[in-house]
């Protein structure tokens, strides 16, 4: 689609739930980073935002790709997701920063992958959200 090769309405696929659509990444081959800090994609975001209530848009890791830089600052927000005990302090407090200086509104830091057998305070607020979440229930 970025490549002029498809329209937007042709490329959204049906999730099969309803009120979600999709829409892929396309051919490896077409797969060009610049095109995300391109005007067309300005474009599609625009256009996509006037028929649906919320985007969302999962890039590769930072570490990997400037892609989330390049989505960042045609976004309205960004999240970093980070995986647990694998990822240095260092290496988000960068990717934050780079985030940050981004024209989307920095939401937040996801962790995903905790282990509730960590120990120690971790382990605590763990059980504690854990119980909190079941009694709201």
């Amino acid at each position: 689609m970025l490549a002029g090769e498809a329209s937007l309405e042709s490329a959204i696929r049906p999730s099969g739930s309803s009120n979600l659509d999709l829409l892929t990444a396309g051919s490896p081959k077409g797969r060009i980073v610049e095109r995300l800090a391109s005007e067309k994609f300005s474009e599609v975001l625009a256009t996509a935002g006037a028929d649906h209530d919320l985007i969302l848009i999962d890039v590769p890791p930072a570490i990997v790709g400037g892609d989330g830089l390049s989505v960042a600052n045609r976004c309205d927000g960004a999240l970093l997701v980070v995986k647990a005990y694998s990822e240095k302090r260092g290496l988000v407090s960068r990717v934050r920063n780079e985030l940050s200086e981004t024209r989307a509104e920095f939401l937040g830091v996801v962790i995903n992958g905790v282990r509730a057998a960590a120990g120690g305070y971790l382990k605590g607020n763990i059980r504690a959200s854990q119980a909190y979440a079941n009694e709201s229930d």
